[in-house]
């Protein structure tokens, strides 16, 4: 796995951005007062960045700004996140889930997006007992209280590694482990 981003100075962390214009240029299509969200790292010249800016002030170009219901408010910045998660679903022959590990927002945004598609209510795993809560439509379990060793597509968000020894028990012959959490060590 290549070196986790951002690990250097200067650094700006934070995550992707919502925020309000203050200025813009005539041929913009942006005015002072639009709410919008600015995705990614890559505008931060001479610093290292950490998945978007946390700032007082961000100067980019209007063709990275995404304009964004201002009753979203700082909450607009999940966008990155419901990004990945639909970008993790996407693909040729690409199963929706029906187990998801984790119910973080990545993990919540995957099982939303699942029955969004129409598809049938994932079996979502998290082992945080407070972190059951606030499933719509889908069941959220401890694992260890899950028989099923018949899973078709195990969509990870957990970030923990050491768990895919047991997913790979858990899936069907044909299945697939898409991968969609953030790994603090490299997978082996």
């Amino acid at each position: 796995m290549p070196p986790f981003p951002g690990m250097g100075y200067p650094l700006v962390p934070g995550y992707e951005a919502a925020g309000e214009v203050v200025e813009a240029g005539p041929l913009t299509g942006f005015k002072p007062g639009d709410r919008v969200f600015v995705p990614g790292a890559n505008c931060y010249d001479g610093a290292f960045g950490l998945f978007g800016g946390a700032a007082a002030t961000v100067v980019t170009d209007a063709e990275r700004v995404t304009r964004i219901d201002a009753g979203l408010g700082a909450e607009g910045a999940l966008l990155a996140l419901a990004a990945t998660a639909r970008h993790a679903m996407a693909g040729m022959n690409k199963a929706v889930p029906d187990l998801i590990v984790g119910h973080g927002v990545l993990g919540r945004l995957l099982a939303r997006l699942t029955i969004a598609a129409g598809a049938p209510a994932p079996t979502v795993w998290e082992i945080d007992p407070a972190r059951r809560e606030g499933a719509e439509g889908y069941e959220v379990m401890d694992p260890a209280d899950d028989p099923r060793r018949d899973y078709t597509s195990i969509y990870d968000a957990s970030g923990q590694g050491a768990l895919l020894n047991d997913l790979v028990g858990r899936i069907a012959k044909g299945g697939e482990i898409v991968l969609a959490g953030f790994y603090s060590a490299p997978l082996s």
